[in-house]
């Protein structure tokens, strides 16, 4: 079957491959639209298995809210340069992945490349991105938060590289529309992100990490000569120092210079609007600072 240029174009908007890429494509498929597409996703997978061992320190925390405040989806997509990360393709395959992640709600520990979306794997669509950027692209971590009365608050840093979400449960389904719980939400996501807690509070701290944190306090403690029958008491006490730097809750509130805790603002806020208002749920991703949870495409 003769191959003509208006059938070459066609297939390179369809898959953003390059032109005589298609024309093999549709050569090897003898002009079947459908199978050069098929051709075309193959090579592309092919090609983005061999991109496997490149380093992906950059890329971009997709972002999705739905209309009503009430949830959120984030997931950390990395690529190899800041120049494909700033591409509107890169940043839409980005958002629309969050869309999907919220939509589909997996569990936590899903690997999202299994995903089905719209008929196809979030592996195939990340090939396909691989194979039209020329990058190594990953999929890394994801949450997805709701809530039945409250909000989840977002926010994304400028350079999309970092984001936070958080969820605030309250008793009255209003509250969320409250100026004062909205004003107190705002500044409190802007913490969260600067101020790179742990956990909400000390009791929600793995027991490992605290631990882990102890004995290293024992062991100053020790080498700057204190007696050993002191040590354990020196060590709690440094701990619970500790739990201040990193327990949401007790961290000096960043926004003013009031020097009050977090729970205290909350605490203000809850009178304000006169209901019961928690903070129930917090992520933070930020690019670089996570594991990345893909396997290598196959060949």
């Amino acid at each position: 079957m003769a191959i003509t240029a208006a059938m070459v174009k066609e297939l390179r908007e369809a898959t953003q491959a390059g032109m005589m890429e298609c024309k093999k494509a549709l050569t090897e498929c003898d002009g079947d639209m459908k199978k050069a597409m098929e051709y075309l996703q193959i090579k592309g997978l092919a090609k983005a298995a061999k991109r496997g061992a490149r380093k992906t320190s950059e890329g971009v925390i997709g972002v999705y809210r739905t209309d009503d405040g009430k949830g959120v989806a984030l997931v950390e997509v990395n690529c190899e340069t800041d120049f494909v990360a700033r591409t509107d393709n890169f940043k839409n395959f980005c958002n629309t992945l969050a869309r999907d992640v919220y939509e589909a709600n997996p569990a936590a520990d899903a690997n999202l490349l299994e995903l089905n979306c719209n008929g196809e794997t979030v592996e195939v669509k990340r090939a396909n991105l691989s194979a039209s950027t020329g990058e190594n692209i990953r999929i890394g971590r994801f949450c997805r938060a709701t809530v039945e009365k409250g909000a989840v608050i977002a926010y994304r840093h400028h350079d999309l590289k970092g984001a936070v979400c958080v969820t605030l449960s309250c008793d009255n389904d209003t509250t969320a529309s409250n100026d004062a719980f909205k004003d107190f939400a705002a500044e409190l996501i802007l913490h969260v992100f600067s101020a790179n807690p742990l956990a909400i509070s000390s009791d929600e701290i793995d027991p490992a990490i605290v631990a882990d944190q102890k004995n290293v306090f024992v062991q100053k403690a020790a080498e700057s000569g204190k007696p050993e029958a002191m040590l354990d008491r020196i060590a709690t006490g440094m701990l619970n120092k500790w739990y201040a730097e990193v327990a949401l809750l007790k961290q000096i509130w960043q926004c003013d210079d009031s020097k009050e805790l977090v729970e205290q603002k909350l605490a203000k806020c809850a009178k304000a609007v006169n209901d019961n208002i928690k903070i129930t749920g917090m992520t933070r991703i930020v690019i670089g600072e996570g594991a990345v949870q893909e396997e290598e495409a196959a060949e």
